[in-house]
């Protein structure tokens, strides 16, 4: 075994009660920001409050009473061999140290990574469920002959999890495709990612947004494929709003494309704590999405879009990622991006309605996120897919009340 995963000490769990809990999960994360940063700690307390006996493989963080994991990792991709070696050690000293065992579930949280790990010694059993977020591990076009050779790899063993027994979840219908190509399609669940536990505030009847000026906030990271500079360049003839804040930090090109375009536009620039994170929502009169067709090549969910419709705030989308909205949602407007006045037009549109559409969104909206894209409904989906037809299966343990989502969940 690698020497570093010799120095790893076995976790502390979580004993919620004295009586033996039915169901054990673990959750793996080594970079501890599989696709967002909250969904970790909000899965660990979810696992908690429902009773489950749970192990967190992650970096040491404030995770209540979960495992402090000692091996972490970055979060950046895992482009050379050192840092694909470790992840393979990270997953099979956890897959080792939880162990199998009847009602025992074992969860990654980033198969994307564990894809790109190239691991042929992982086991796998149809205990263990791998969570995708995208398929450039599989599909991106390789630029050389080692990118190509990582490429059939990731193939290979996902074919050799399927064959396993493992279970995949996923979320959007392009990914649960996708992997499908490469394993049973019963075994590719998709299921409505979640973004806040069922008792969070903004969910709640007396949470309330106060906002203190006419503010356009686009949350999360930055990237040229979220269609920034176009919209800012959009944004030139729109009169009836404050300011436009662009939360996420930049790097050197795309600061350049939008400073100084507009007096009204303020870039952050800096990664935010959660609480500011929360506060830019209910600051915000309007959350803006204006992400280009490529966005979703990859099969990527919109986190924002479903953090927007948990704090009740109105949306203004392009079309290219309408489809991720509910079918026929009220609180939200579709612009066309590919022009300044299609932009224009669109965040005219959502202003001079925005009574009627934060009305829907604090109705319509928040309601549709407390039935899909909760931590407690995702936890009991996800026991309930490893331990489905299973010996001793645990799924008379999962409160029906968690509300699993449906595998054709239409938001995602």
């Amino acid at each position: 075994m690698d020497r570093r995963a010799s120095q790893w000490r076995r976790p502390v769990t979580s004993r919620p009660s004295a009586r033996q809990p039915q169901v054990s999960i673990a959750l793996f994360d080594p970079s501890g920001t599989a696709h967002s940063r909250t969904a970790l700690p909000g899965l660990t307390r979810a696992a908690i409050g429902q009773g489950l006996h749970v192990t967190v493989f992650a970096p040491e963080r404030d995770l209540g009473p979960g495992a402090q994991w000692t091996l972490s990792q970055s979060k950046n991709v895992l482009n050379d061999r050192r840092a694909r070696d470790l992840h393979r050690t990270c997953l099979n000293v956890a897959l080792e140290a939880f162990g199998p065992g009847a009602n025992r579930v074992f969860c990654d949280l980033g198969l994307d990574r564990t894809l790109l790990s190239q691991g042929s010694k992982i086991h796998a059993s149809d205990a263990t469920v791998f969570v995708c977020h995208r398929t450039a591990s599989l599909d991106r076009p390789p630029s050389s002959l080692a990118q190509r050779w990582r490429r059939a790899g990731s193939r290979r063993l996902l074919r050799k999890l399927g064959a396993a027994g493992a279970h995949f979840v996923t979320h959007t219908e392009l990914v649960r495709a996708r992997l499908s190509d490469f394993t049973a399609s019963e075994n590719v669940h998709r299921l409505g990612w979640p973004v806040v536990s069922r008792e969070d505030p903004c969910l709640g009847p007396s949470w309330r947004p106060s906002p203190e000026d006419r503010m356009l906030l686009v949350p999360g990271s930055a990237r040229a494929e979220k269609g920034l500079a176009q919209l800012v360049r959009g944004v030139g003839s729109v009169t009836a709003f404050d300011r436009l804040v662009v939360q996420g930090r930049l790097n050197t090109k795309l600061r350049a494309q939008l400073e100084g375009a507009d007096p009204r536009v303020q870039l952050w620039d800096r990664w935010l704590e959660t609480e500011e994170y929360r506060e830019a929502f209910r600051g915000a009169s309007l959350v803006v999405l204006p992400y280009q067709d490529h966005y979703l090549t990859r099969g990527t969910l919109s986190s924002v879009l479903l953090e927007a419709m948990a704090f009740g705030r109105p949306l203004v989308v392009s079309k290219e990622i309408s489809d991720l909205l509910p079918p026929g949602y009220p609180g939200a407007v579709t612009m066309d991006t590919s022009t300044e006045r299609g932009i224009a037009s669109g965040l005219e549109e959502a202003l001079a309605t925005i009574d009627e559409l934060e009305e829907a969104a604090m109705h319509v909206g928040r309601a549709y996120i407390a039935e899909h894209h909760t931590y407690e409904g995702y936890l009991a989906a996800l026991v309930s897919i490893a331990s489905r037809g299973a010996p001793g299966s645990a799924d008379a343990e999962v409160d029906a009340r968690d509300g699993v989502p449906e595998r054709s969940t239409p938001s995602q």
